[in-house]
C-alpha cells in the first residue's frame, strides 16, 4: 500500500480525491480472496465452477460455442491476477498455479480457505492484500484494476 499512497502524493489532486483514492484501495486490499481472481471462474449455485477455453469443434456447436466464448470472456475480465493456470480440481479441492513466481495455491471448497505453497513456505490467505508480498502481475484489463491505476 505504501507505493500507492506515495503515487497518490506525487500526483496533483484535491484532498478529497486522494482521501478517495486511498479509501478505494483499501477497500480493494480488504476483499476476500475466491477464485475468479486468478482464473476464468463463476459461482454457480454456491459452486465456483472455473471455465476452459472453449474449443470450436463443429459447425453444429456454433451456437453453443458462441455462448461459451462469451461466458469465458466474461470470466477472463474479471481476473485481477495474471499468470495462473488450473492444475487439478475436484469436488473438495481446486489447486492452480503461477509458474513465474512459483506460487501453487489450493482453494478448499469446503472449508473455503486459501492455502499456498512457495518452494519451502506456505500459509493460508484470506484477502488481496496478502498478495502483495508475492508482486503478482496485474490484468490491465479487469474494470477494478483500471478504476484505481486510471489505465
Amino acid at each position: 500500500m505504501l507505493e500507492y499512497v506515495l503515487e497518490q502524493n506525487s500526483e496533483k489532486q484535491t484532498v478529497n480525491k486522494y482521501i478517495e483514492n486511498l479509501h478505494n484501495y483499501a477497500n480493494f486490499l480488504s476483499q476476500p480472496l475466491n477464485i475468479s481472481m486468478f482464473v476464468p471462474a463463476k459461482l454457480v449455485d454456491g459452486v465456483w465452477v472455473v471455465f476452459d477455453e472453449p474449443k470450436f469443434k463443429n459447425t453444429n456447436d456454433s451456437c453453443l460455442f458462441f455462448l461459451a466464448s462469451e461466458e469465458y470472456r466474461q470470466a477472463k475480465e474479471n481476473v485481477i491476477f495474471e499468470g495462473f493456470e488450473l492444475i487439478e480440481s475436484d469436488e473438495e479441492f481446486t489447486t492452480i498455479l503461477n509458474k513465474t513466481n512459483k506460487i501453487k495455491l489450493h482453494f478448499d471448497l469446503k472449508h473455503k480457505e486459501i492455502v499456498f505453497e512457495i518452494s519451502t513456505q506456505n500459509g493460508h490467505l484470506t484477502k488481496i492484500e496478502s498478495l502483495i508480498q508475492f508482486k503478482l502481475e496485474l490484468n490491465t484489463n479487469n474494470k477494478k484494476v483500471k478504476e484505481l491505476w486510471k489505465i
